[in-house]
């Protein structure tokens, strides 16, 4: 992979301390997650992926990859942080769109006018799309064009360096075409599953979180849904479990509330343990354990 990534990798990018190797480890579904870490000690630990003391360089990280410390390398993503023409860097996360060496015709198009460094992800099946540009607060994935889309702004993006043949090879700044894949996400994100604030006890429940201190964050997830600023969804719905269990340890309201929020997804209903709990109720279950408080 390191060949790829050096002759492969936009010079832009080469440039900066933003980089993690990662390790592959098994998930509560089976499935191999990336594991942003640091080297220290001949082994590998964990770590926060913002923790700007981990960061590496672009050539530390691939001697890392070189010497097989690692499984591989990924570049930290900051909405906040400009990076190219005072703009931070999007990634535009296309899933199973890559089969026998072809893209379909929607993604073919996304990525013609999106016109910037695109790579095959690590599984070989999908496709980064790496631009500069703001996305506006609301909706980071979906469906637009028949086409699984990702918005990744602020996160851990694991990179390869393998660009998809008459794609750039340098990184474009492209706010306009985000804003419009975003309203496209937006408008055909799926209501929540009990439109509207939850019933009787439950709109009180977020009536009395609108008042506290942290009532900002409570509003931008629960009632608008906006996810900018986390790792990725899955951390927000967990942030958002752990602010609602900051009134109440009752799973069943914490997962009520939550699904009347526009952050609900179908997918929240799928066995994520071995002893068949859903991904909603481990991810309760988890800020549950993890004690109440601001996040």
């Amino acid at each position: 992979m390191t060949g790829a990534l050096r002759s492969g990798w936009p010079p832009e990018l080469r440039r900066l301390r933003t980089y993690l190797p990662y390790q592959l480890r098994p998930r509560a579904s089976g499935r191999l997650g990336k594991c942003p870490s640091r080297w220290a000690g001949r082994q590998l630990y964990p770590v926060n992926p913002h923790a700007a003391e981990h960061h590496l360089s672009f050539e530390r990280a691939l001697e890392l990859l070189d010497a097989g410390c690692c499984d591989g390398i990924g570049l930290i993503l900051d909405e906040r942080v400009a990076v190219l023409n005072r703009l931070p860097l999007a990634a535009i996360d296309l899933d199973d769109v890559v089969s026998a060496g072809a893209i379909g015709a929607a993604a073919a198009t996304l990525v013609g006018e999106l016109a910037s460094y695109a790579e095959l992800s690590v599984s070989g099946h999908g496709l980064h799309v790496i631009v500069a540009g703001h996305v506006p607060p609301g909706a980071r994935r979906g469906r637009a064009e028949n086409l699984s889309v990702e918005l990744i702004t602020t996160g851990f993006l694991a990179v390869t360096g393998r660009r998809w043949p008459g794609t750039p090879t340098d990184v474009a700044s492209r706010p306009g075409e985000l804003a419009r894949l975003q309203a496209a996400l937006c408008a055909a994100s799926p209501p929540p599953l009990h439109p509207g604030p939850p019933p009787g006890d439950h709109a009180d429940l977020l009536s009395a979180l609108l008042t506290q201190r942290n009532a900002p964050k409570v509003q931008r997830l629960l009632l608008d849904g906006d996810v900018s600023g986390y790792a990725s969804a899955s951390e927000a719905v967990y942030a958002a479990a752990r602010l609602v269990a900051w009134r109440t340890r009752d799973p069943a309201v914490i997962e009520a509330v939550l699904r009347a929020s526009p952050l609900f997804r179908p997918r929240w209903d799928r066995r994520a343990t071995a002893d068949g709990r859903s991904w909603i109720a481990h991810t309760i279950r988890r800020a549950l354990d993890a004690g109440t408080g601001a996040t």
